[in-house]
């Protein structure tokens, strides 16, 4: 997690530190030979935003998280547009029954993960999947005031 919020680092091999800024958290990424990846930019307490996510060069933007709302999914759709980059998906599952619920399917056969983050840039590929369910939105709304209170007021 970057200071501002949440960047996914694919194909690294150290753990960047937690606290950075976005552009630190990028550079040290790319120093790693990975792609930095705006991840649910929409969500409330863990997105980076439309603001730090546009400030940044992001190689690609997460699209469709299956803990994300279908709004903030299409609103961060839109955003990859716009900034003409190309998307991922992922379920962000926290426990085994949610893993798959949100993908990046690739055009053809990808063996390695070097082929997958050629896929990705190619813009070949596509998502699918679920988004959060309107009914779980109000308990993880409940859920996370109380872990952003603890963490005193902070972001993720």
């Amino acid at each position: 997690s970057s200071a501002e919020g949440h960047v996914l680092a694919y194909n690294i091999q150290e753990v960047i530190p937690r606290g950075l800024g976005v552009a630190e958290t990028i550079d040290r990424i790319r120093a790693q030979g990975g792609m930095a990846v705006a991840a649910h930019p929409y969500r409330m307490w863990s997105g980076l935003g439309e603001e730090a996510t546009l400030a940044n060069d992001f190689d690609a933007i997460e699209v469709h998280n299956g803990r994300s709302t279908h709004a903030h999914n299409d609103r961060a759709a839109d955003l990859a547009v716009r900034m003409e980059r190309p998307f991922t998906a992922g379920s962000d599952s926290h426990e085994p029954s949610t893993v798959g619920k949100a993908y990046f399917e690739t055009s053809g056969e990808c063996s390695t993960v070097e082929e997958v983050l050629r896929e990705i840039l190619s813009l070949k590929g596509r998502t699918g999947g679920t988004h959060r369910p309107r009914g779980d939105t109000l308990s993880y709304g409940v859920k996370c005031i109380g872990e952003w209170f603890g963490r005193g007021f902070r972001k993720m």
